[in-house]
């Protein structure tokens, strides 16, 4: 089965650490598979009271800041899909880096800050609950769904951009630009949150292959 789980506790009882001893400290996490067959995380679904801070790089990291609730997070891959989840009372951070990214969603209280600017070609933010997602991205193809209450501050730019939204969605977006928009709502925003509002931005492409090239060849 292509399944890898892993919990913090099952690292404490491997590498004989004690996570709940120093406070504000970080332990690697290695994601390890089950199977030969090597298979890259690409979607992020995080539930509970967690942070993601994330970023791109050449290899898959996954570092989790130590408090005394640390003990009660859970780390679960499967297939290509990272799954996150703690239910403290005190906000879980977990440092995330990736070689690639597709998919993100968010459950219940969770947020994701982006480190730095990212570069990605198809891409699908999903929000739900009272979530939050603070991105700076540039995107060939992106889809925004902004669900329940969660929130979304989105800065950078997107060539193909569409979104769908609940009226008590919150969105900001005065840093985000799009070269061809599509509403798929089929209502508006509460009237005492920001219009959902993007200008338009002409950009020319080249043949693309990467996050890489879509990042130089953008306008």
């Amino acid at each position: 089965m292509k399944r890898s789980i892993l919990t913090v506790a099952l690292i404490t009882a491997l590498l004989g650490l004690n996570l709940g001893t120093h406070a504000s400290t970080l332990k690697r996490i290695e994601i390890k598979k089950e199977n030969s067959v090597p298979s890259k995380i690409s979607e992020l679904e995080v539930h509970g009271n967690v942070e993601i801070l994330l970023s791109l790089g050449q290899e898959e990291k996954i570092n989790l800041e130590e408090n005394e609730f640390t003990n009660g997070a859970y780390i679960q891959k499967e297939n290509q899909v990272l799954k996150i989840s703690s239910y403290s009372p005190k906000k879980q951070v977990v440092w995330v880096t990736l070689t690639t990214l597709n998919k993100v969603s968010l459950y219940d209280h969770s947020s994701i800050n982006t480190l730095g600017r990212i570069s990605v070609l198809d891409f699908s933010l999903n929000l739900y609950d009272h979530s939050k997602a603070n991105l700076n991205m540039d995107a060939f193809n992106a889809s925004f769904s902004i669900k329940d209450q969660a929130r979304a501050n989105l800065r950078g730019y997107g060539e193909i951009v569409s979104f769908t939204h609940d009226y008590f969605a919150q969105i900001r977006n005065e840093d985000f630009t799009a070269g061809e928009l599509t509403d798929n709502s089929n209502q508006k925003l509460n009237s005492q949150i920001q219009k959902m509002e993007f200008t338009p931005k002409k950009t020319r492409f080249m043949a693309i292959h990467s996050a890489q090239d879509f990042n130089y060849f953008r306008d």
